[in-house]
């Protein structure tokens, strides 16, 4: 896929355009929240650099003046639409065309971030590879958990190509963290209150969307 705008329709476009005018976004808000209530426990007190997977249109860019530490950040998405918008709207962030899944890693971060774009990934084992492997100290996951794996294709109207939308087991989150020395713990997603909602469509796509934070063992 060159652009994943190319799943969605004209109205999505115009609503991502708009919220970045309107009140941060709730899932932001609790990000940065986390993230200063680990930085205590950060090896690099001078500051902290984050990458942001699947950055949008930086919607969490918005909030890293809330961050209680000199934050230097890095944004990827696939979609040349949203960076444009990015980069217009926040000329002096780097924002980078780049696929989680790529067979290359980003530059290394402290705190690696992703939100409601790990379900849309077709090698979302790979993604998680990358994810784990360009992350020093804390990775914040929100995504769709349930009790068994789910992939299903959509499409919405008005838009050009179908999308992936999975639900995961907490294996399949969690696995390859603990092999590679990270502990983790859930927080409810304060954007849905832990409730399940519908997704692609009203009738049979039913997700529950939750936080997980991934914080690395200290050797």
């Amino acid at each position: 896929m060159t652009d994943w705008q190319r799943t969605q329709n004209e109205e999505y476009l115009k609503l991502l355009s708009r919220r970045l005018n309107e009140p941060r976004l709730l899932w932001v808000d609790q990000f940065v929240e986390i993230i200063n209530r680990f930085a205590k426990d950060f090896r690099l007190r001078s500051g902290i650099s984050i990458n942001d997977f699947g950055c949008n249109v930086g919607h969490f860019y918005r909030a890293i003046e809330a961050i209680e530490a000199i934050v230097s950040y890095r944004g990827y998405d696939i979609s040349e639409t949203y960076l444009k918008i990015a980069k217009k709207n926040f000329s002096e962030a780097i924002f980078l065309n780049w696929d989680i899944s790529s067979s290359q890693l980003p530059e290394p971060a402290d705190i690696g971030i992703i939100s409601a774009t790990l379900e849309h990934i077709d090698d979302h084992q790979k993604a998680i590879k990358n994810l784990f492997d360009s992350s020093r100290e804390l990775v914040i996951l929100r995504t769709f958990v349930g009790k068994k794996y789910i992939c299903e294709n959509c499409l919405t109207e008005g838009a050009n190509e179908k999308y992936l939308i999975k639900q995961f087991t907490l294996d399949d989150l969690t696995l390859y963290a603990i092999e590679t020395g990270w502990n983790w713990d859930f927080f409810v997603d304060n954007a849905t209150n832990g409730d399940p909602k519908f997704v692609c469509n009203a009738i049979t796509v039913l997700r529950r969307q939750k936080i997980i934070v991934f914080k690395k063992l200290k050797k």
